[in-house]
């Protein structure tokens, strides 16, 4: 698991993560994360965040109020997400 980079961007509202080899440096699989499987996406988003913490992704968003919201994926040592879960409002910074 070591050899993958994880990367979240937003693009035209919506929130991608973004998962590729590193060794040696591959091209990105996309997983949009703003589908109907992940419910709760802010329609504000401004700026992303990613952190992997074990085999978990998590994704965060602030909005343009400042509010955060969260996500998050599993991964596996091939980089396969599973992403079960909508976004879950947090406390603000």
């Amino acid at each position: 698991m070591s050899d993958l980079e994880f990367s979240a961007v937003l693009h035209r509202g919506r929130t991608f993560l973004g998962v590729r080899d590193t060794a040696p440096v591959g091209a990105y699989t996309w997983r949009d994360l703003t589908t109907a499987l992940n419910p709760g996406h802010p329609r504000n988003a401004c700026g992303v965040s990613v952190n992997t913490v074990g085999a978990t992704v998590f994704v965060k968003v602030l909005t343009t109020q400042g509010d955060v919201f969260e996500n998050h994926c599993t991964y596996t040592g091939t980089g396969a997400l599973t992403c079960p879960s909508g976004w879950t409002a947090i406390i603000r910074p």
